[in-house]
């Protein structure tokens, strides 16, 4: 290929694109032009362009020159990349070497005597690469890794002798009194979370070694993971008690004891006090069917349109990784919670105000406080199993795929993966309708006005 008269960005992209077109049309996969020189024998700039694995061209830039005993040295600058590694930024990091070049010194084996040897990575080392792989990547879990870990590894003034501890020496026991520390401080969901992260930090230190390259380019520390040879996290025990059961759903007498023992007056000692914006976003998500609480405590204010009387909620979960939004119909109970929230949270941000952890916390202390078994997780299969109970006895041709159709389940089959996100709109909005007239009926709410005449009629009864 035939070197650029002037060299910028675009000329590199163009000349990346070109080649490409070559290399498929049975040209070569290797090859570098020198692009620029510099005045007085200070080298050249080398553009080297290279196939990778993906059919893409990787461009490098290479600094060349000739030592005083008439070698020629490479001097390996960068990867281009328009926008955080362009020409002008290659340029300058030459800029070093020419000068120690005009003063008769051989940039090269200045650097070779002077390489510092890398420092052997720790367990704070291992944490804080899998936080930055998760940010960088954009990891739709990025945000919790970072706070679960931060909050209860990092942040945690008691683990400082096991953050220092190099990364191969942990042991099993640090990590289960990282575990066992969260678990009597009562988040054992997080604990087994933490657990979790950890066994996949330990994982990706050991075979990331890749990674670990572009990720000093950006800023982190060049230490060294290869003496891991073992993932102390992964036979560690998680706290059974806290692990998701699939016999958790309430039953009709569970759901109305529940709503007639909550309160949100802090002045009633006879009920449960709830945090007020948890009450609502549990009784909102009841009234939708049944959603998962990542879902539904990512929805903005902007996906709320109270007009058309609708809320779109985006949907991560999945094999194919894509976002899929979909829409439910809301119901006069569920725009008035969706009202209370707005004024608790002021309109703005998300639709709840608090971290996805808070929710079953809440659910725990009320379990504690009613003795009983109460959790966040089983909303969804409660809706479930509660939705087809109903709907079968007073709807004729009950179609049970309209409750997974609520709850936004993954049907196979072509025309299936691919309806609209509006089909089926009136079956649904129907049938949350009458949801929402039996959900009344069970006492949803008694704390709040929907609820003040069903419990008024209910102390008569005894």
């Amino acid at each position: 290929m035939q070197r650029p008269k002037k060299v910028n960005t675009n000329t590199l992209t163009k000349l990346c694109k070109d080649f490409l077109k070559q290399h498929k049309n049975g040209g070569e996969n290797d090859t570098s032009l020198a692009i620029h020189s510099f005045p007085q024998g200070e080298g050249s700039i080398v553009f080297r362009m290279k196939i990778n694995s993906n059919d893409a061209v990787v461009g490098t830039f290479i600094y060349r020159y000739t030592n005083e005993h008439k070698k020629v040295r490479k001097i390996s600058l960068g990867k281009f990349d328009p926008e955080t590694y362009p020409f002008s930024k290659a340029t300058e990091d030459t800029a070093l070497y020419r000068k120690q070049i005009k003063q008769g010194i051989d940039p090269l084996a200045v650097n070779l005597s002077h390489t510092p040897e890398k420092r052997l990575a720790t367990f704070k080392d291992v944490v804080h690469f899998y936080i930055y792989y998760q940010t960088q990547s954009g990891k739709k879990d990025k945000d919790n890794v970072k706070r679960e870990l931060t909050k209860n590894v990092l942040a945690v003034k008691k683990f400082e002798p096991i953050l220092d501890t190099l990364a191969h020496e942990v042991t099993e026991d640090c990590i289960e009194k990282i575990v066992s520390h969260m678990v009597k401080r009562d988040i054992g969901r997080s604990s087994n979370r933490v657990k979790t992260y950890l066994t996949t930090a330990y994982n990706f230190a050991k075979k990331r070694q890749a990674t670990l390259g572009a990720l000093r380019e950006k800023g982190f520390p060049d230490v060294d993971f290869s003496r891991i040879r073992y993932n102390p996290a992964q036979d560690v025990a998680t706290d059974p008690s806290f692990e998701q059961s699939k016999n958790n759903h309430l039953t009709e007498k569970k759901l109305t004891q529940f709503y007639q023992s909550v309160t949100l007056d802090k002045d009633d000692s006879t009920r449960f006090c709830m945090e007020t914006s948890t009450f609502y976003l549990i009784t909102l998500n009841i009234l939708l069917g049944g959603h998962r609480k990542r879902q539904l405590i990512d929805v903005d204010w902007d996906r709320v349109d109270f007009e058309e009387r609708s809320i779109e909620i985006i949907d991560y979960k999945g094999n194919s990784g894509k976002p899929r939004e979909y829409l439910v119909y809301l119901s006069d109970t569920a725009i008035e919670c969706l009202k209370r929230l707005r004024e608790l949270s002021g309109g703005v941000g998300k639709i709840y105000p608090f971290s996805e952890s808070y929710i079953p916390k809440q659910f725990r202390l009320y379990s504690a406080w009613a003795k009983t078994s109460v959790k966040y997780d089983g909303l969804r299969s409660t809706c479930t199993t509660l939705m087809k109970k109903h709907f079968k006895k007073v709807i004729n041709n009950y179609d049970p795929d309209d409750v997974k159709r609520i709850q936004h389940h993954v049907f196979s089959g072509v025309q299936s993966k691919h309806y609209d996100k509006n089909e089926y709109w009136e079956e649904k909005t129907a049938l949350l309708t009458e949801w929402e007239q039996y959900l009344k009926q069970l006492g949803l709410w008694v704390g709040g006005s929907y609820g003040e005449e069903l419990q008024r009629k209910s102390s008569r009864s005894k």
